[in-house]
């Protein structure tokens, strides 16, 4: 009997070590090529929600272009600059934005006597100190980024007309800009969408928002990952079963991958 129980647990022994080495193989080839697959397409995810930042401000500046906001508002002072045309140009502009996004809306009157500027819903005022009213407005049509509040905005502009006696003439522009990064919502949706443990948007070597199950292991990972390759780091097991990790006795086997990759067109 002994002899039999002895057989008995040197088949389950032989059968879970040809499962451990032919299993645990393939499966950490398997979530190599999977992790690969995620960190790389990371950067592509983020950018897409970046474009559709700047696509969403881009359309509602067109918007005010075709509205008679921006050219038949009746003016107060010879720049046009007055509340009523800053009320109308607000409205138009944010009636096209997300409600997460209206708040953060900054729009600019800019004349060459003057400019007036307001973030969301705040009543207009002189630019705040430090703030490039001329590097915002001069991108036009193509947009430009430039720091507002310590935060990276892109910014377009478009004509202010006023109508005089049947005279159309410029009297400056209107300028209006957005949060070039996605909110962190829209961040952790691309942290859910592929699996990452933690996502993260650097500029000059600083984490400027976070996400992710493991979202405070980004500025380690900022230090460890090496820029425009695949980098592994740290170590862990392939799979639990309860108490157990495969492989068994053996160190180092799964390692984290991160990766730090440009975004194009961005100081990110």
């Amino acid at each position: 009997m002994n002899r039999v129980k002895f057989l008995v647990f040197a088949l389950v022994t032989a059968a879970l070590w040809a499962y451990h080495v032919v299993v645990s193989g393939a499966a950490v080839v398997k979530t190599t090529e999977q992790a690969t697959g995620a960190v790389v397409g990371a950067g592509s995810a983020v950018a897409l929600r970046i474009e559709a930042q700047r696509s969403e401000l881009e359309a509602a500046v067109v918007q005010l272009s075709t509205s008679p906001a921006a050219w038949n508002v009746r003016t107060q002072g010879k720049d046009g600059a007055g509340v009523d045309r800053f009320n109308a140009v607000r409205q138009v502009l944010s009636s096209v934005l997300s409600e997460a996004n209206k708040p953060k809306l900054v729009v600019a009157l800019v004349s060459a006597e003057s400019a007036v500027l307001a973030l969301g819903s705040a009543e207009p005022a002189a630019a705040p100190a430090g703030f490039d009213v001329a590097a915002a407005a001069q991108g036009q049509a193509a947009g430009s980024i430039v720091t507002f509040q310590d935060t990276s905005y892109i910014f377009f502009a478009t004509a202010l007309l006023a109508v005089d006696h049947n005279e159309v003439r410029p009297v400056g522009q209107v300028v209006a800009g957005l949060p070039l990064l996605p909110d962190a919502k829209r961040l952790e949706g691309v942290a859910r969408e592929l699996h990452l443990t933690t996502l993260a948007v650097v500029s000059q070597n600083k984490v400027l928002l976070a996400a992710g199950s493991e979202k405070v292991q980004a500025e380690p990972a900022l230090k460890a990952i090496k820029s425009g390759q695949v980098t592994a780091f740290g170590a862990g097991p392939v799979r639990q079963f309860g108490p157990l990790s495969l492989p068994m006795f053996v160190e180092g086997t799964a390692h984290s991958l991160g990766s730090r990759q440009v975004l194009a067109g961005t100081p990110f």
